[in-house]
């Protein structure tokens, strides 16, 4: 699976963008080609402003192997950074990445700390980023696993059971 494909679709959309009309399917089908194409993204002319959210997670998904603090770091910058609308389908992939990636590697306080962040902001029953229809909120698949996470994670570093399970978003 190239890594282009586990982003979300409206990600692969804006990700086709980047590349060019048409380029999408040829320009992600390798690391190296990924990395063509973030470098490409830099130096177009509207550039890495208009793009650099995109292009911080494209380049944090290709650091998780090499350099997964460096991914971190970026994984963090989008979910902290990422305001315009064009950039908000990118924030649900940043904590899914993210708590995934600092699981992988030991860092179990940090991956429960993101996972309770993303539940804080995506369940709460008033919030307005969960209205119905809403375009930018996680799937009921992406609570249930970052739930589950959650769950996996406070045992591991010993915080007793909640007392309430994350509230559902219906």
């Amino acid at each position: 699976m190239r890594q282009s494909d586990r982003l979300p679709v409206p990600a692969r959309g804006h990700l086709w963008r980047l590349a060019g009309r048409g380029a999408y399917a040829k320009a992600a089908q390798t690391d190296a080609q990924l990395e063509t194409l973030v470098e490409a993204g830099k130096t177009r002319r509207a550039g890495f402003s208009a793009d650099r959210i995109s292009l911080i997670l494209l380049e944090a998904m290709q650091l998780e192997k090499t350099d997964p603090k460096a991914a971190v770091n970026r994984y963090r910058f989008v979910v902290e950074e990422a305001e315009q609308k064009r950039d908000l389908p990118f924030i649900i992939s940043a904590y899914l990445r993210l708590s995934d990636l600092l699981e992988s590697v030991g860092e179990d306080q940090e991956a429960h700390e993101v996972v309770r962040n993303f539940l804080e902001r995506y369940t709460r029953k008033r919030s307005l980023r969960l209205r119905r229809g809403d375009r930018y909120r996680p799937t009921e698949g992406q609570l249930a696993v970052m739930s589950t996470r959650r769950t996996r994670l406070e045992a591991r570093i010993g915080i007793p059971e909640a007392i309430e399970p994350a509230p559902s978003m219906a």
